[in-house]
């Protein structure tokens, strides 16, 4: 299973009734793969960073493209006038009046094709390792992070 973008169920389950409130955990084990940006507002709004993955059993993996947007975990390119992250953009035209985390100041982004080749990458690595039982596949997404300062990586088995 790949959850592009997830924030904390239990905090989302909470907030907005999304069918699951009072769903017992279960343990299963599914591999998981968590792409995330480091600045994502929509999963800011739904909990802290690696709550999901906190929640599943393993095998799991987290995939953190640093100054990354929730926007761009898709294939989309689109950067706004000035720069502006495209996650904070799309409040702005549809919320103009909300005060949206992490949309209080400019940032320095990633450049949204390179974000774009992360998360396909990882997605790749991933979906090879467990589909296809490719020990190479399943290494090479453990180690995306050690020769790539824009990716933090974490997993368990």
């Amino acid at each position: 299973m790949v959850l592009a973008g997830s924030g904390d169920p239990v905090q989302t389950a909470l907030t907005h009734d999304m069918g699951v409130l009072g769903t017992p955990h279960l343990e299963v084990s599914v591999p998981v793969l968590f792409l995330t940006a480091e600045k994502d507002v929509f999963t800011r709004m739904t909990g802290r960073p690696y709550a999901a993955f906190a929640r599943v059993e393993g095998p799991k993996y987290q995939i953190m493209i640093k100054n990354g947007v929730h926007s761009w975990l898709r294939d989309a390119d689109n950067v706004p006038p000035g720069n502006k992250s495209p996650d904070c953009a799309f409040f702005e035209n549809w919320f103009p009046n909300a005060k949206v985390p992490g949309c209080e100041a400019e940032t320095p982004l990633i450049d949204p094709k390179r974000e774009n080749l992360l998360a396909r990458t990882a997605a790749h690595y991933f979906f090879d390792a467990y589909l296809k039982d490719n020990d190479l596949a399943e290494r090479s997404l453990q180690n995306m992070g050690e020769n790539n300062a824009d990716v933090s990586v974490i997993f368990r088995n």
